[in-house]
C-alpha cells in the first residue's frame, strides 16, 4: 500500500522543485510511503521513499541510501542528496527512510548487560536480516536501482552501521556512522573490528565516522576504532573520521551527512565537474570511476548537455552533435536529450534530422509527462516552419 507524503504549502515554481518533489493540486509531495509486512520482525513496517528529480521522466537506475531513524531525518537528508546531486558532487540517489517501531531492539547488537534499561535490546541481527532479505528486495523490485547501497545511521543507528559492516561485510557498499554509540556492550563492536582486520586483508568498502562534543564515553571507543584502522590498513577499504567539536549529539547529523556524502563521492565529483569537451575523454573518465565504485556510472545528463551547447557556441558543430548523441546513448529515456540533438542538427543545417529528433522529444515528453513538453513542441514547430515551402 502506497500513498504520497505531502507538505501543505502553496506551489510556486514547479520547475525548481527539489529531489523527488512533485506538485499535486495545492500541495508539494516529497515522496511516497509504503507498508511492508516483515515475516522476520513479525510486524508491518512503514517505509518512506524519495525518488530523484526526473525519475518519472527517464529510465535511469540509481544508487540507494537506506536511512535509519527515517522518521527523524528523511526530510533534511533528501534535501542534502538533492543539493549535492544538483551541484554534480554526487550522483542522484533514491532515499529510503526507515522509521522506528522499537529503536533499541532493532539497532543494538546482542548484549551481556541484563539491566532493565536494555531488556528489549539485541535485535540488530534480525533487523539486518529484515533489511537484506525483505526491504532491499522490495525496493529493487519496485524501483529502478543500481547495485550500490549506502547505509546512514546516527547514535544507535551508527552502532548498527558499524555492526552491519563487520557482521555482513557485503550488505552495504558504504556506511555513514554518525556519533556511533560504540560504548555499547563494553565496546564489543570495537573488539569485533580487531578480529575483522586480522582476517580481512582486502575489503572494498567505505566507512565515514563523526563525533561531536560528547564526552569520554562516546569518544574513547571511536578513537580506539580509528587507531585500529589507521594501524591496520586494508586494501580497498576507504574510511575517514571527522571530529566535530562544535556539534552536539543532536546537531551533528545534518553536517555529517553532507560531509560524508561529499567525501564518499569526491572521485565522482572530480570526473563530473571536469570540463574536458570530448566524448572520448568522458568515456575514459567515467569508465575509471565505474570501476572505482563498482557499478556503471554515466556522465550526468546536464553536464553532457552543457558541454554540447558550449561546443555549439564555439561553432564546433560536428563535435556538438557527437556530444548530444552520446547523451542520447546514455539517457535514451529522457526527452530533453533528443531536443538538444535536434538543436545540433538544426545548427548543422540538417533540418530533417532536427525534425526527427524534435518529434522524438515531443513523443517522449508526452509519454513521461515531462514539464518541458510545451518547449519541445515549440521547438518542433519552429523546425517545421523552416522546412515549409513558404520559408524556403
Amino acid at each position: 500500500m502506497k500513498k504520497l507524503l505531502a507538505l501543505g504549502v502553496a506551489l510556486l515554481f514547479a520547475t525548481f522543485l527539489p529531489q523527488g518533489v512533485r506538485a499535486q493540486g495545492n500541495q508539494i509531495t516529497i515522496g511516497e510511503t509504503a507498508v511492508l509486512h516483515s515475516d522476520v520482525l513479525r510486524e508491518d513496517r512503514q517505509i518512506l521513499i524519495c525518488m530523484p528529480q526526473g525519475y518519472r521522466h527517464s529510465d535511469m537506475r540509481y544508487p540507494v541510501i537506506y536511512l535509519l531513524d527515517g522518521d527523524a531525518h528523511f526530510l533534511h537528508v533528501t534535501g542534502i542528496a538533492d543539493f549535492l546531486s544538483r551541484q554534480t558532487l554526487m550522483p542522484q540517489v533514491i532515499v529510503v527512510g526507515i522509521p522506528n517501531t522499537d529503536r533499541t531492539r532493532d539497532l543494538t547488537p546482542a548484549t551481556s548487560d541484563t539491566g532493565s534499561d536494555v531488556k528489549n535490546a539485541g535485535g540488530a541481527d534480525r533487523f539486518l536480516k529484515f533489511l537484506g532479505g525483505e526491504l532491499e528486495p522490495y525496493i529493487e523490485a519496485h524501483f529502478r536501482t543500481e547495485p550500490y547501497k549506502i547505509l546512514i545511521g546516527h547514535s544507535l543507528g551508527g552502532l548498527f552501521a558499524v555492526h552491519a559492516m563487520l557482521k555482513e561485510p557485503g550488505s552495504f557498499n558504504a556506511s555513514l556512522a554518525l556519533s556511533p554509540s560504540l560504548w555499547w556492550n563494553k565496546q564489543s563492536e570495537v573488539a569485533a573490528a580487531e578480529e575483522f582486520v586480522k582476517l580481512n586483508k582486502r575489503f572494498r568498502n567505505f566507512l565515514y565516522l563523526t563525533l561531536g562534543n560528547e564526552g569520554d564515553q562516546m569518544r574513547n571507543p571511536i578513537e580506539r576504532l580509528t587507531t585500529l584502522l589507521q594501524s591496520n590498513p586494508i586494501d580497498g577499504f576507504r574510511w575517514k573520521y571527522t571530529p566535530m567539536p562544535l556539534e552536539t549529539h543532536g546537531t551533528i547529523v545534518h553536517r555529517s551527512v553532507y560531509d560524508g556524502l561529499e567525501y564518499l563521492f569526491s572521485v565522482y565529483a572530480s570526473a563530473a565537474n571536469s570540463r574536458d569537451s570530448s566524448v572520448a575523454s568522458l568515456k575514459h573518465r567515467f569508465s575509471d570511476i565505474s570501476d572505482y565504485y563498482g557499478y556503471r556510472i554515466e556522465p550526468p545528463e546536464q553536464v553532457v548537455n552543457q558541454l554540447g551547447y558550449a561546443l555549439l557556441q564555439r561553432k564546433q558543430i560536428d563535435d556538438a552533435i557527437e556530444m548530444f548523441r552520446y547523451n542520447v546513448e546514455n539517457h535514451p529515456g529522457s526527452a530533453n536529450v533528443y531536443d538538444s540533438l535536434g538543436d545540433g542538427y538544426e545548427a548543422s543545417g540538417d533540418l530533417e534530422a532536427a525534425r526527427e529528433n524534435c518529434e522524438r522529444a515531443c513523443a517522449r515528453g508526452k509519454e513521461t509527462e515531462d514539464p518541458n513538453e510545451a518547449l519541445y513542441l515549440k521547438h518542433l514547430q519552429a523546425v517545421n516552419a523552416k522546412l515549409s515551402p513558404a520559408h524556403q
